[in-house]
């Protein structure tokens, strides 16, 4: 017998299931896989998506933080670099805003449950932090004691947070499956075959089953039958190798599973292949531009609500790497008649 809300208290209790299994969870399940030779696909635990996440971790790490110096000390590369990359694992990040000490302290949570009304700044958030020894849940704690990271949400379900593998629930499963696919491949006996001559039956079929299972990359010897018989000889007495061999069609999946992954971040695959500079420094200037500063836009808005006071977030050091494309169109708008101040601040050759 079901009673009224029962669907909805159901619902609930799935989502605050869903947010206990964090990534640390999904990492020790792939060891603990990874011991028993079982593949498990985990869209968040793919090569594709991690080189997402560290190329943005690793920027926001260099970050120029311009905020109040009670606000710069907690901004630490290692928290910004936190910042970047969860919002492109999973989306979704609260960090509880901790004043009890002698200064500003940023906590991440392991999860959250988020209560209020359409308004966000009238949120209530139960936060739990984890640590070596205990972990501690608050009580509830207002909107503004909390920094609540997204990178995107459904407005019907605008407190939770989702990331692009998220949002492209299939680009992640494809990729999952097909990592999974080709790490069960790889995961089996290898080694090499080397035929011996054998005057007759011989009941060793059992035996060299169990060799095959612990091959590990060595020969293996298997009887051929009878040496003198005909079509045995010489000709047949070379190693024949066994393993891993997975078709061209998973491997061409699989690199096509690791685009769609790139394309659900918002990352030109140029940065991660081998396609050339030109190619490479194209995919950086628009890695900057339309993935980074969009993020970090968002993460800017934030900070500056919650921490009372004005931060702003900067990339010059990044974009120093890009100075021979900004130079190229500082020189084309010059050509062009623009006048040079004009130019400079066009083509991003004077930074703030």
């Amino acid at each position: 017998m079901r009673w009224p809300g029962q669907g909805k208290l159901e619902a609930r209790i799935a989502d605050l299931e869903a947010r206990a299994q964090s990534y640390s969870d999904a990492l020790t399940t792939l060891i603990v896989n990874a011991q028993s030779n079982t593949a498990t696909a985990v869209p968040h635990a793919t090569a594709a998506l991690e080189a997402c996440a560290g190329f943005i971790g690793r920027s926001f790490a260099v970050a120029e933080v311009e905020a109040p110096d009670t606000i710069k000390g907690a901004l630490t590369p290692g928290c910004m670099s936190l910042i970047g990359r969860t919002l492109m694992r999973t989306g979704d990040l609260v960090l509880l805003i901790d004043t009890s000490g002698d200064g500003l302290r940023l906590l991440p949570a392991q999860n959250w449950d988020v209560r209020g009304g359409a308004d966000p700044m009238t949120w209530r958030y139960q936060v739990t932090v984890a640590g070596p020894d205990k972990i501690e849940t608050t009580d509830t704690v207002p909107a503004e004691g909390v920094l609540h990271f997204r990178y995107a949400f459904d407005p019907g379900r605008a407190w939770q947070g989702y990331g692009p593998i998220g949002v492209a629930v299939l680009a992640g499963k494809l990729s999952a499956e097909v990592a999974a696919a080709l790490a069960d491949e790889a995961s089996g006996p290898r080694g090499s075959f080397m035929p011996i001559p054998v005057g007759g039956n011989d009941p060793t079929v059992a035996s060299l089953k169990g060799d095959i299972k612990g091959a590990g990359g060595a020969v293996l010897l298997a009887e051929l039958g009878d040496w003198d018989s005909a079509g045995s000889g010489a000709a047949t007495w070379q190693q024949q190798r066994f393993g891993a061999s997975p078709p061209d069609g998973l491997i061409m999946l699989m690199q096509r599973a690791t685009l769609e992954v790139y394309s659900a971040c918002g990352l030109n695959p140029a940065l991660f292949t081998s396609e050339g500079e030109t190619a490479a420094r194209e995919a950086y200037r628009q890695a900057m531009h339309s993935c980074i500063a969009p993020i970090g836009r968002m993460v800017e808005t934030e900070l500056t609500a919650k921490l009372e006071g004005n931060v702003s977030l900067s990339w010059a050091e990044l974009r120093a790497g890009d100075i021979a494309g900004r130079a190229r169109a500082f020189q084309s708008l010059v050509g062009a008649g623009m006048d040079m101040t004009a130019a400079a601040a066009a083509s991003g050759i004077l930074m703030e």
